[in-house]
């Protein structure tokens, strides 16, 4: 009930499960139902934006995760919860920032993955800790290469609902290569794919990778109707961690415009500076910052510029071959 209720995007439905089953984890002094639990938990808040939280869920499940006694548990729960627990939390540390953590992480991880024998672990681990991450850190070409070969994986062993959102991933990198109007109908019609099969929760980053396609391709018009629909998605279900690239990308197509309009841009960078400053999301934080000080060269101090990048950027745990990163340090580089 739990994981369905996740997979559908009601999040309110699916946190009252997930303290059940901590509630009777606990009661029952059972640590494999409390990896299960508190991964579930984890997974919940990580949607819902609460970074922090789900670090501390992650990190408590962590602490009763047993490799050999609970592997075989994979085959009653979907996928190995003590090497979801890994995953999930390689997403966070992500989200957070902290990107040499999620990359040592992400090792440990790969390197069970490739000595697990259970079919749905494998891919949707490998989702956990290589592709989504890429996608975050707007490493395109990796995606596309690696959620091509996630994809095959997935449709020789008929693992159909990792099989289409590795195949969005793969299609959206490749408009985002080529942002032509066949990629772009592609892409839509890799989405509605996805949506038919109940699988909703991810749907604003989904949403908000359509209208960067979108906009990429010349057309603002079309990417702020997948905006709307990325917000109401938002407002509807509470998941609100991919919220702030949603007004980024708003102040993106308010620049786009035939007449663009920087104060709405302004705006809405500083709105999705605010939203990934609540929820600890120095990524998008640092994206945003970007973005905003782009738009304020030619008008602003260098020194106004630099106090808004420089602050995020020292929280960020190294990563230092990311395009934010590498984006970031060339600002500043060029406040010089």
């Amino acid at each position: 009930l739990c994981a369905g209720m996740t997979l559908a995007a009601r999040l309110d439905e699916a946190l009252a499960f997930a303290n059940e089953i901590i509630e009777v984890a606990e009661r029952l002094d059972d640590p494999a139902y409390r990896v299960l639990g508190y991964r579930q938990l984890a997974t919940i808040q990580f949607y819902t934006g609460q970074n922090r939280d789900a670090l501390a869920s992650l990190q408590r499940g962590a602490a009763h995760r047993d490799r050999q006694r609970q592997r075989a548990l994979s085959y009653r729960f979907g996928w190995d919860q003590g090497l979801a627990i890994l995953s999930f939390e390689v997403l966070v540390r992500t989200s957070m920032g902290l990107l040499d953590s999620a990359a040592r992480l992400r090792g440990q991880a790969l390197t069970e993955i490739s000595a697990h024998g259970h079919a749905t672990t494998i891919p949707s681990a490998t989702f956990c800790v290589r592709t989504w991450p890429q996608l975050a850190l707007g490493e395109l070409s990796h995606l596309e290469r690696d959620s091509t070969e996630l994809a095959r994986f997935c449709t020789e062993k008929k693992i159909e609902q990792i099989r289409l959102l590795a195949s969005v991933h793969q299609i959206y990198a490749q408009a985002m290569r080529q942002p032509v109007a066949a990629n772009i109908a592609a892409l839509r019609t890799a989405l509605d794919a996805v949506k038919k099969s109940g699988g909703n929760t991810g749907n604003s980053i989904l949403l908000s990778n359509l209208a960067e396609a979108v906009l990429a391709s010349g057309d603002p018009d079309g990417a702020e109707a997948a905006l709307r629909d990325g917000f109401a998605f938002v407002a509807q279900s509470g998941e609100r961690y991919w919220l702030a690239d949603l007004h980024r990308l708003s102040g993106q197509v308010a620049l786009r415009r035939r007449e663009p309009n920087r104060s709405c841009a302004e705006s809405c960078f500083l709105q999705a500076m605010e939203v990934a400053r609540t929820q600890e999301a120095r990524l998008l934080e640092l994206r945003a910052a970007i973005d905003l000080g782009r738009l304020w060269q030619g008008t602003r101090a260098k020194d106004d510029i630099r106090a808004l990048i420089a602050p995020i950027l020292g929280q960020i745990e190294g990563g230092e071959t990311a395009p934010d990163i590498r984006n970031a340090r060339a600002l500043l580089a060029e406040l010089v």
